[in-house]
């Protein structure tokens, strides 16, 4: 007997980028009338911030709310926490129509996400990023995970966000570090989808630069190449924060509209994960997703070069940018090289013993089938 279940369900929402503060969100969700109930989960330097401003704004409309602390960073996104937090959930006496809310970073929405998809057999949840990483891509799409010892994200799911709500003012205490971490998503969507953007960030952080130089030129810091990113927090540069906000998520919404749960054209979102991932682990997380994804977006260039895909200028092109920004570009040099490759096997992308990549053939073009496998042997040539 056949049991006809053909998707019915439509798992389309809204992201609102405003310039105000939390208040305007728990205004929105009281008329929205989502949830009887909201349950925030956010890291501890989310809490420290934020917390207190966010439930002041509900408990104002008179929303029911709790809040679950975790501490920050990678560390958080493993199943003992995931238990723990479940746990919590009941004794929060959180039903089917509570609402989980993640505020903060990438860490604190994969883990909110993945809760919302598992308790109950999935529940709701609404994104609340505050870090620039989470606001231009791990907050949109839907992907959740959870760390394994063998790797990252090797756990997860796919479970839409009801809403994303982007407040722009909590960028003003991003530390610079944090920063640069999601300015390296940023420049990914120029070099894997749109050349017209990377050409944008290319000509505004060299512009950047030289005013930096002409306001330093008395300093012996003139002769620096490298921008001061913390400028970007500066009044006179919102509006291009905005801009490439605005911009990476309308190309990821565009990719994630063709290719919801990654079986396609989705794939390309992950260049300079593979090897990235790898760097990520090995450091034991004390270089950050964003620089570790730099490093990787360099060398899955340069193996793209040595298959023929790219050229060697595009490749520089690649590097040039990272390097004004202030991005690293080369993996440590007493990184396991063997292990890496342990890790790389062992990636969502990777089958029968080759590994996955998604690979461009020119800046803002990825190559035709989007990913391409190499031998193990093919990718020591370019880690070494």
């Amino acid at each position: 007997m056949k049991i006809p279940l053909k998707k019915r369900s439509d798992n389309s929402y809204h992201i609102e980028i405003f310039n105000e503060d939390f208040s305007h969100i728990a205004k929105d969700l009281k008329k929205l009338n989502l949830s009887d109930h909201y349950i925030v989960i956010t890291d501890s330097n989310t809490h420290k911030l934020f917390a207190h401003d966010f439930q002041k704004a509900f408990k104002k409309e008179k929303l029911s709310i709790d809040v679950l602390g975790i501490t920050a960073g990678e560390k958080s996104k493993k199943w003992k926490v995931v238990g723990k937090l479940l746990s919590e959930l009941v004794r929060l006496n959180a039903t089917r129509k509570s609402c989980i809310i993640a505020l903060g970073g990438g860490v604190a929405g994969d883990l909110a996400g993945f809760l919302a998809s598992v308790y109950m057999r999935g529940i709701n949840y609404i994104q609340v990023p505050t870090s620039l990483l989470a606001m231009v891509d791990s907050s949109i799409g839907g992907k959740t995970g959870v760390d394994l010892p063998e790797g990252k994200n090797l756990a997860g799911s796919f479970w839409q966000p009801k809403k994303v709500y982007i407040s722009l003012p909590v960028l003003e205490t991003l530390p610079k570090r944090q920063l640069l971490c999601g300015l390296a998503e940023v420049v990914k969507y120029g070099c894997m989808w749109d050349r017209n953007f990377f050409k944008f960030l290319e000509r505004s952080f060299k512009r950047m630069l030289k005013k930096q130089r002409r306001e330093l030129e008395k300093d012996k810091r003139s002769s620096k190449k490298v921008v001061d990113i913390s400028w970007l927090q500066r009044e006179e540069y919102q509006k291009f924060l905005i801009e490439i906000i605005r911009r990476s998520i309308a190309i990821k919404r565009n990719v994630v509209k063709k290719d919801e749960k990654e079986s396609g054209v989705r794939a390309m979102l992950n260049y300079g994960h593979t090897i990235g991932h790898a760097i990520e682990q090995l450091s034991h997380y004390r270089l950050n997703h964003g620089e570790s994804i730099s490093i990787g977006m360099n060398y899955e260039a340069r193996l793209a070069h040595q298959l023929g895909y790219l050229s060697e200028k595009e490749v520089e092109k690649q590097e040039e940018l990272f390097k004004l920004i202030g991005l690293p570009t080369e993996i440590p040099l007493k990184m396991d090289r063997v292990k890496m490759i342990e890790i790389m096997k062992r990636d969502k992308k990777s089958i029968q013993g080759k590994i996955g990549c998604a690979f461009i053939r020119k800046l803002g073009k990825p190559i035709p089938g989007f990913v391409d496998y190499v031998t193990a042997k093919k990718m020591m040539k370019v880690i070494r």
